[in-house]
């Protein structure tokens, strides 16, 4: 494994602990305000949040010599980047959002938004993606660990929560795709990070606008601090390293690791009250995630063909 590999590898690796941990935040967050309202100011505080990193970044980086200016083609295609993520993570995050409202447990959401593991290598053939047959063994025994992980046996029945949130997962296939293709090709990563948020929260206010019109902004402040750690932990953090760590880091393995979201939100469960305690079934469940990530770092030597 190159040390390149490993960098994109540990840096999805924290992003994952961070969205697992946000879990918990989302969920309290519906306790005041509405999914819409959440996620337009949450996606609007993390596009906030990196500005003063861009411009402490692009201040060192014309300091440096050699340093061209990015020319207006180069910020006409950022600028398309940002639209087109930011339009897949706020379909995917607003059906994610509404579905934990309609009444979708954690567990359940951790599990049915993980199956991006599937659209991803799927979709990915279609883009002419090779992946290696042994990627496709560890999707399935990691989809296996969720089952265990999340699903409480005898409990598995779709209402239209749970619906919304297969839509999620996938809508985030997309989304992860399109980070795949334009990180590598772009020069900022921060800047992608705050056009992808910026636009997100442009298009959630449209459906916030026509279903919660109505909330009052001391609703929102009562919510400020489940906002502000999705908006700067989740959004400003997260989702940076997320395109910082794809630029190392095929798309399929990518998903895996980050479907480990579902093993940090169990832990977090254990240290934000009430405490709970993770059962031997989600001990196994989280142990066959694992193996499946590691299982999914090994490359394999394929057989040329012969001329």
């Amino acid at each position: 494994m190159n040390l390149q590999k490993t960098k994109g590898n540990l840096l999805l690796l924290l992003t994952t602990l961070i969205w697992g941990a946000t879990f918990v935040a989302q969920d309290k967050a519906m306790l005041y305000i509405g999914p819409y309202t959440f996620q337009t100011v949450r996606s609007l505080v993390g596009a906030a949040v990196l500005v003063p990193v861009i411009l402490f970044f692009g201040a060192r980086r014309k300091r440096q010599e050699g340093f061209t200016p990015a020319t207006k083609k180069d910020k006409l295609y950022l600028l398309r980047a940002g639209v087109i993520c930011g339009f897949f993570l706020a379909v995917a995050s607003c059906f994610q959002q509404v579905g934990i409202a309609s009444g979708t447990g954690a567990g359940k959401a951790g599990f049915i938004t993980a199956l991006y593991i599937f659209f991803v290598p799927i979709f990915g053939l279609v883009l002419k993606k090779k992946v290696q047959p042994h990627i496709w063994g560890c999707v399935v025994l990691a989809a296996v660990g969720l089952y265990f992980l999340c699903i409480k046996q005898g409990s598995l029945h779709f209402a239209i929560g749970d619906l919304l949130m297969l839509g999620s997962a996938f809508v985030f296939g997309f989304q992860i795709l399109s980070v795949d293709h334009f990180a590598p090709r772009v020069s900022d990563c921060v800047a992608l990070a705050s056009l992808q948020f910026l636009f997100s929260g442009l298009f959630s206010s449209i459906p916030m606008l026509i279903f919660e019109w109505g909330t009052k902004f001391s609703s929102v402040l009562d919510a400020s601090e489940y906002i502000l750690f999705a908006g700067v932990l989740s959004c400003g953090v997260a989702y940076t390293l997320q395109i910082v760590g794809q630029k190392y880091t095929e798309p399929t393995i990518a998903s895996l690791i980050m479907s480990f979201e579902a093993v940090f939100a169990v832990l977090a469960g254990m240290i934000v009250p009430p405490h709970v305690i993770p059962t031997p079934r989600e001990w196994l469940g989280s142990a066959l995630m694992f193996i499946a990530i590691l299982l999914a770092q090994i490359t394999f030597p394929t057989r040329k063909k012969k001329a």
